[in-house]
């Protein structure tokens, strides 16, 4: 789905930054760009992604010491910008590693997410303390405006209906074998229950992509 993401908003020409990336969706996106970079605080992660597929992975210091600024077609930040303590701060300085034309791509997850309403056992999980910022999709466009650029908000549900029933049921996350939508054959319920939720806005994922409002 990530791969997806990012092949419908580019070509193969670009140059992709994956901020925080993550190892194996660098290695699949790899074929599709001329370039792909990530970067990551963990000294050992990255170490274990460039020693395993051969990727260019860097700490964020590093990676703005050795790129110069608009170099990027494309930044993505999934699963992010939860983290960021600052991250209006923080986004306006890996900004300036993406050229003017160049498109910001943010998943997070989403406040206004449905199942926080009916699973204590959800809500107990999904309020991590390692989350410094919680969105809903205006706070998120509101974010993007600040810092210079416009976007259109997608609702993804990443989780299955069979996942919600779990919670409902067991009071706790599906951990050996969690169902995604889009990793199995899709149900009717589960094609009417994504549908649902996106229309609520009240799906478990947001993705935005953005580009300057200039």
């Amino acid at each position: 789905r990530r791969v997806n993401c990012v092949k419908e908003r580019s070509n193969n020409d670009c140059k992709l930054l994956d901020w925080g990336g993550v190892g194996e969706f660098m290695a699949a996106i790899q074929t599709d760009v001329a370039e792909v970079v990530g970067t990551e605080l963990d000294h050992e992660r990255i170490k274990f992604v460039t020693e395993r597929h051969g990727l260019v992975m860097t700490h964020p210091s590093e990676v703005r010491r050795n790129f110069n600024p608009g170099y990027f077609d494309v930044i993505s930040l999934f699963h992010v910008l939860e983290y960021f303590v600052n991250p209006f701060e923080e986004l306006e300085q890996i900004l300036e590693l993406l050229n003017d034309d160049g498109i910001l791509i943010i998943e997070v997850p989403n406040l206004d997410d449905w199942m926080l309403s009916v699973s204590h056992g959800y809500r107990q999980f999904w309020y991590q303390r390692a989350h410094a910022q919680f969105f809903r999709w205006a706070s998120l466009l509101k974010l993007l405006h600040r810092i210079g650029m416009v976007g259109n908000v997608e609702f993804v549900q990443r989780y299955s209906i069979r996942n919600m029933l779990h919670w409902l049921w067991a009071g706790w996350p599906q951990v050996s074998e969690p169902n995604k939508i889009g990793y199995s054959q899709l149900t009717f319920s589960e094609v009417v229950y994504a549908h649902v939720l996106k229309s609520l806005k009240a799906t478990d994922t947001m993705v935005v992509s953005a580009v300057s409002h200039d």
